[in-house]
């Protein structure tokens, strides 16, 4: 049997809805359901083609995602709270039912789409073409994935997949609406944390989306490398050099990772909130930024 496309399906009901909707003399919008249906049918061919899969696998989002507590008690702050304001597009939830309905999508109980199909892409590699547009979970598993937003490949080394997080912690993620650390972006993040071990397409990539001068690019992709303990290390030193708390450190963290669920006795997923690297204190020489 071939592979099966893993499918973080959230943005189907947005790529859809909005390529499609019409907005009326009364200032609504409206979108031809079958329409909409046929759009989302191409996605999937269109996936599944060229991925070369034999079959795959919807994941959505369900409710009670476990970010938005961590947010709120360990931030102060709503976790995507800059997507409040945002509208869902017309025939949202008609949508959603087909999806359910018609190619079998399966909803998430307490966490997002992301963590699911990462979690089940690091458990079974060979089984599974992961399928996403977001880098954060483009980026936390190893392997080659497929970013049907783009139309491309990306390959991720294991390093590049532990390394990831560490650097959104540091960053944040203004998709998600989470801040990080206090004026931080990727060009000083990459020059806090090192790179990771392997080709750094990956940074190479975050750097020029960041606007990143090329020569500044050359030299921070030739930074050295660290182990996990270090990464963490290095995070919380530049959260306390921002006026910030290791905890907020924590709970960023916490809201980055894609690896928290563990399968129990009975093959169910279980929440694991991310715990940093047991392998007693790690110092670090001063840092300059």
């Amino acid at each position: 049997m071939g592979k099966i496309a893993l499918i973080d399906a959230d943005s189907f009901l947005y790529r859809a809805g909005f390529a499609l909707e019409e907005e009326l003399d009364d200032g609504t919008f409206y979108v031809d359901l079958q329409n909409a249906k046929d759009f989302i049918d191409g996605l999937i061919d269109g996936i599944v083609f060229t991925t070369d899969c034999d079959d795959y696998e919807l994941w959505l989002t369900g409710d009670n995602n476990f970010r938005y507590e961590v947010a709120k008690e360990s931030l102060k702050d709503d976790y995507k709270f800059n997507r409040k304001e945002s509208r869902k597009p017309d025939k949202f939830d008609e949508m959603w039912d087909y999806l359910v309905k018609k190619h079998k999508a399966k909803v998430t109980p307490f966490c997002e789409a992301d963590d699911v199909v990462v979690t089940k892409k690091t458990e079974s590699p060979d089984d599974y073409v992961l399928c996403a547009i977001d880098k954060d979970v483009l980026y936390q598993t190893e392997g080659t994935h497929y970013n049907y937003g783009k139309d491309e490949f990306v390959t991720v080394t294991k390093e590049e997949s532990i390394y990831y997080s560490y650097l959104q912690t540091l960053t944040g993620d203004t998709t998600d609406g989470y801040k990080g650390a206090f004026r931080i972006g990727p060009t000083k993040a990459v020059a806090i944390l090192g790179v990771p071990n392997g080709n750094n397409k990956m940074i190479e990539d975050v750097l020029k989306k960041a606007k990143a001068k090329p020569e500044k690019i050359k030299e921070l992709l030739k930074g050295p490398q660290y182990d996990e303990r270090q990464l963490w290390a290095r995070v919380i030193w530049t959260y306390r050099k921002c006026k910030q708390s290791k905890q907020e450190a924590l709970a960023t963290m916490r809201l980055a990772q894609m690896h928290q669920l563990r399968r129990d006795s009975k093959g169910k997923l279980k929440l694991h909130l991310w715990s940093p690297p047991k392998k007693g204190e790690c110092k670090i020489d001063t840092l300059q930024f």
